[in-house]
C-alpha cells in the first residue's frame, strides 16, 4: 500500500491500483487542488496494469467548485483507464455535493456511483475494475 497527502487529502494505493481518498474535513475543492488530487494519483499508478478505480469519501467537504467537478468528471488528465468511481459520505453536505456531482456534472467518461456505504462502494468499484480487466482480454482474445 502506498499513501500520500496532499492539501485536500488522504490517498492510499492498494494493489491493483485500487484508490481510497478521503477530503479533509472543511476542504475546498477548486481546480487547482483537483489537479494537484489528479497528478498525486498519476504519481502513485503501478505501471503494470492501466486499469485504475476508486472510492473517494465526500464525508467532510465544504465546496467542490463546479470547474473542478467538471474537471474530475471528465477525467483528461488521468493517467491509465477508469475503470469505476465510487463517491462515498453518510453526510448530508456530502451527500448532496456527490448527487450534484452526479447529476449536474458533466457526462463522465467511466461509472459513477454514489453510496453511504464504505463497503458496497469498495465491492461495486471492484467489481467494474475485474469486469472492465475481463473485457480487455476478450477483446484481446478476438484480435489474436
Amino acid at each position: 500500500m502506498k499513501t500520500s497527502e496532499i492539501d485536500i487529502a488522504w490517498i492510499e494505493k492498494f494493489p491493483g491500483n485500487f484508490f481510497h481518498v478521503v477530503v479533509k474535513p472543511g476542504s475546498e475543492v477548486t481546480l487547482e487542488s483537483a489537479q494537484r488530487l489528479m497528478r498525486a494519483t498519476n504519481q502513485m499508478m503501478d505501471d503494470s496494469t492501466h486499469f485504475r478505480g476508486g472510492v473517494y469519501d465526500l464525508s467532510k467537504i465544504a465546496y467542490i467548485h463546479p470547474d473542478a467537478r467538471e474537471y474530475l468528471a471528465e477525467g483528461n488528465d488521468v493517467k491509465g483507464t477508469v475503470a469505476a468511481v465510487a463517491l462515498l459520505s453518510d453526510t448530508f453536505l456530502g451527500k448532496t455535493i456527490g448527487n450534484l456531482f452526479i447529476s449536474l456534472g458533466s457526462p463522465s467518461r467511466f461509472p459513477v456511483k454514489y453510496f453511504d456505504s464504505p463497503v458496497r462502494a469498495e465491492f461495486w468499484v471492484r467489481q467494474q475494475m475485474a469486469a472492465a480487466k475481463q473485457q480487455e482480454l476478450s477483446k484481446m482474445k478476438d484480435v489474436a
